[in-house]
């Protein structure tokens, strides 16, 4: 499927804007954007599977999960791209909450290796089929038009003879109060065996068909090794490992309050997430001998490659995505 990350108009917005380039619309031939398309593009993605796009929406809420509500202003009209523009657009004033926002969202793509267009966010007006020289461009000045954003959406487009049609996949919210609190410092640890299938474990309070990679909290003075043997010997009984790759620090995210398990006393201690690092580790038998604490891990199971990510906790895919990059980088190198 087709993604791109925009803020969407309501309909009083779309029809102003309509409204205010008018004499635009009757000195320029393209395609128009129609009235109920208008929207800000903020980061266009492109093609994506779909397990991708549910990825890349955990990700996204994760990290504007701090931004508060605030105003934009459409700037002026600017052509895109730099060379042969082929695009009119609104531009957006800048300031220090819209940048904020656009910066959050650009590392939360980086962090989950997806690519999105170098394009600055704009308002498409029209597509045309032939380059614009800047000089042929109608003067128009800003607009000015101020509105409240309060959400971000991650649509689908589907192209069709008619034009492009625009899906809804998920709108997340912005915060009217900015989370308060420390994260928790915690590394997944992602086993494979010598036929490149991956452990995961289910949770004991996973109701659904939810896997997830076996993890832990890393204690103050704890090095992110010991941690890793500390948590297999302890959770699977797993001793004989090989640690092919740590990276600290790559993931963040805030749990959702329905998930946060009191019985850790994590939220008495003031956490209201967790940093996450990913730990590569690799067994030399195909099934080594395991003795899961039920307390942990209720069940256990080898996954396929191309099955761990469609196996894994919504909530767990960008870190799944992370781990899934680094492994099959590994596997081209015959490590």
């Amino acid at each position: 499927m087709r993604v791109f990350v925009a803020i969407e108009l309501a309909p009083v917005w779309q029809e102003k804007i309509t409204k205010a380039t008018y004499p635009l619309r009757q000195t320029l031939r393209g395609k128009w954007v129609e009235q109920h398309n208008l929207h800000l593009t903020l980061a266009f993605i492109g093609e994506v599977k779909d397990t991708d796009s549910q990825v890349i929406a955990q990700q996204l809420k994760i990290a504007i999960a701090p931004i508060r509500t605030f105003e934009l202003v459409l700037g002026n009209i600017v052509t895109l791209p730099p060379k042969s523009p082929r695009l009119i657009a609104f531009s957006f004033k800048p300031s220090a909450d819209f940048l904020r926002l656009q910066q959050a969202v650009i590392n939360s793509l980086k962090k989950i290796k997806i690519p999105a267009s170098s394009l600055k966010p704009h308002l498409t007006l029209v597509r045309l089929k032939s380059p614009l020289f800047k000089s042929t461009l109608p003067v128009m000045p800003a607009l000015n038009i101020k509105f409240t954003v309060n959400q971000l959406s991650l649509m689908q487009s589907t192209l069709t003879p008619k034009g492009p049609v625009y899906k809804r996949l998920e709108a997340l919210k912005l915060s009217s109060k900015a989370p308060q609190g420390p994260l928790r410092p915690n590394i997944a640890i992602c086993i494979i065996n010598p036929k490149n299938e991956v452990l995961l474990i289910k949770h004991r309070e996973h109701i659904k068909e939810y896997w997830q990679f076996p993890q832990g909290g890393v204690k103050t003075g704890d090095s992110f090794e010991q941690t890793v043997k500390h948590e297999l010997k302890e959770e699977l009984g797993l001793l004989n490992i090989h640690i092919l790759k740590l990276r600290e620090r790559i993931y963040k995210y805030n749990w959702p309050k329905k998930l946060i398990r009191t019985g850790q006393d994590l939220e008495k201690k003031g956490y209201i997430g967790q940093e996450q690092s990913l730990a590569i580790v690799k067994v030399n038998e195909i099934r080594p001998k395991l003795t899961p604490d039920p307390r942990e891990a209720a069940a256990v199971h080898w996954f396929p490659i191309s099955r761990v990510m469609k196996a894994l906790n919504p909530i767990r895919r960008p870190m799944g995505k992370l781990a899934m990059v680094e492994l099959n980088k590994m596997i081209t190198k015959g490590s």
